[in-house]
């Protein structure tokens, strides 16, 4: 979810700060304080935050991020009287900036063909988790976003997460129950046996930034 430091202030670019993995909002409070006791910055942007849990699969926090700024600037302004909030500044680090990289990216099917050789639309699922793999595998250029700023973001993939310990971390990490009805509703249809077998156990963000991995190097091109 979105967080505001402050109440939404009209005619201010909103500048959103996305953070990485295993980490959280308060990540950024020096970054956040430096700015807003900056008088050219803080007169011209309002700072927001993006809360999200980080172990989840990149495909599926990056499109939560997508939706929720398409949602916030329908809600604060439905008219599309305020010209700022259509000039939006993403600003992701490490992780973040993976899933910063998709508010701007046209995928078409390339993430989903990755998954199944069968067309999206001739999977039979249920209407909600059909949203949500529509949400997390076909993306948009979210139009409100018109810069995005990576710091320390492994677009290549990171070599902590070939690590052994990070091995360990994601066996711990609970992905959300509709993520796992996803994975067996596709595995019950699909007759690939390596597609069940990698749909057996979903991958988590650390599984998604190892170096290769399916997802990142798709995202990459």
């Amino acid at each position: 979810q979105l967080l505001f430091l402050r109440p939404y202030r009209q005619g201010r670019i909103p500048l959103v700060l996305v953070h990485g993995t295993f980490s959280s909002p308060a990540t950024w409070a020096q970054v956040v304080n430096e700015l807003e006791n900056d008088p050219i910055v803080s007169s011209h942007y309002q700072i927001w935050l993006f809360i999200y849990n980080s172990g989840n699969p990149i495909a599926y926090s990056s499109g939560i991020l997508a939706r929720a700024l398409r949602e916030v600037v329908h809600e604060l302004d439905p008219e599309g009287r305020d010209a700022a909030l259509r000039q939006m500044v993403v600003v992701g680090h490490s992780q973040g900036g993976l899933l910063t990289k998709a508010t701007t990216v046209r995928s078409g099917d390339a993430f989903w063909s990755r998954v199944s050789a069968r067309p999206f639309d001739e999977i039979q699922m249920d209407p909600k988790l059909r949203e949500l793999a529509r949400q997390s595998m076909f993306y948009e250029p979210v139009p409100s976003v018109k810069r995005v700023v990576f710091m320390s973001t492994p677009h290549g993939g990171s070599y902590l997460s070939d690590f052994a310990p990070a091995a360990w971390v994601s066996r711990l990490v609970k992905l959300p129950l509709t993520i796992t009805r996803f994975a067996v509703s596709l595995a019950d249809q699909s007759d690939d046996a390596e597609l069940k077998k990698r749909l057996a156990h979903p991958p988590t963000s650390l599984d998604n930034m190892r170096a290769g991995n399916p997802f990142l190097e798709t995202l990459r091109t």
